[in-house]
């Protein structure tokens, strides 16, 4: 039977922790810029072919 060779799951889960926590920073600073207003909503709802 193989062993497991678990050397890259520390790195790796501290690394996705790092970026998701950047990510969500970016999102909540960015959406506080735009006044707290979902841009991407409003520009779905004025796209043509959109139903009212």
């Amino acid at each position: 039977m193989a062993s497991l060779h678990l050397e890259l799951v520390a790195p790796y889960n501290a690394l996705m922790t790092v970026l998701c926590g950047l990510l969500a920073w970016r999102h909540r600073r960015d959406w506080c810029r735009t006044g707290r207003v979902p841009l991407l909503l409003l520009t779905e709802a004025h796209m043509p072919g959109s139903k009212p």
